[in-house]
């Protein structure tokens, strides 16, 4: 800990003060004045002891703070880094893939989806919002050696992005990203905006559906609409697998999803941004 400007002038002046009124002390009073000012030094010290310590304290919990923090930060880094081994392993993407931060799916969860692919070999998987997950989708399915993935994007920018992100891996004849608007929807009453599905040729049942949009901001509860829509090109078996499980509209909307379809079972998944898992079979 270092002495500040301020605190060296202090202690300079108290000891010159400490000094003169000493001198003053034993020329007026003698030996009691001498005796004032050793009493005086003494708080003075102790004064001076109680401060250091007291900077000490605030010191060390700062280092504290800053350890955990950088702490926190390394097993960020390592939770991220084993799934990201696992993907690449297995897929092998012959070209860089692109980082998988910010509103992207975590490393954890397209760990999760490739898992997903690989075990249960799915046909057709449909995603709502597209990205990185859907290179990681195709790379997988070329993987099995069979499977579509459709992603539905309503921003038109970046729909081409994905779109030129599935040709630059040379993925084209297994994923297709759709630039499907946001449009009105009656479900039970009630208006839904939701990915515009005029373009979407599905010819066989749907065995995965990944839901990662439309984003938040768009309504409350914005991705509800995905399971009453598409609902009707489920087969006797499907996965259903959403992003962000951890934020109050997911929590909601699967609970109402729950009510409304009550043959699907459920499971929360604990990853970096919280997910939630609906799946159903024929018994």
């Amino acid at each position: 800990m270092r002495l500040k400007k301020k605190d060296i002038l202090i202690i300079l002046g108290s000891l010159i003060l400490l000094s003169i009124c000493g001198i003053g002390s034993w020329l007026w009073l003698g030996q009691s004045g001498l005796m004032l000012v050793v009493i005086l030094s003494s708080v003075l010290i102790l004064t001076a002891i109680f401060e250091t310590y007291r900077r000490l304290g605030i010191e060390a919990n700062r280092i504290k703070e800053t350890f955990s923090q950088r702490a926190d930060l390394l097993e960020t880094y390592i939770q991220r880094t084993e799934p990201l081994l696992s993907l690449f392993f297995t897929i092998k993407p012959q070209l860089p893939l692109p980082d998988p931060a910010g509103y992207a799916a975590a490393p954890d969860l397209l760990k999760k989806l490739m898992e997903i692919v690989i075990r249960e070999r799915p046909a057709l998987i449909v995603e709502t919002g597209s990205g990185v997950s859907t290179v990681i989708l195709a790379y997988c399915l070329r993987q099995i050696g069979s499977g579509k993935v459709i992603s539905l994007e309503h921003d038109a920018k970046y729909a081409v992005k994905s779109q030129e992100l599935i040709k630059f891996h040379s993925l084209e004849d297994i994923a297709t990203v759709i630039h499907a608007p946001l449009v009105d929807y009656d479900i039970n009453g009630k208006k839904w905006l939701w990915y515009d599905t005029s373009q979407l040729k599905i010819e066989k049942p749907i065995d995965l559906l990944v839901v990662d949009g439309p984003p938040r901001r768009t309504q409350n509860l914005a991705r509800y609409p995905a399971l009453p829509i598409l609902y009707k090109h489920f087969g006797d078996k499907v996965i259903i697998i959403g992003d962000d499980g951890n934020r109050i509209d997911e929590k909601r909307m699967v609970e109402i999803w729950r009510n409304e379809f009550q043959e699907f079972s459920y499971e929360f998944l604990k990853l970096e941004k919280g997910a939630f898992l609906l799946y159903k079979e024929k018994k």
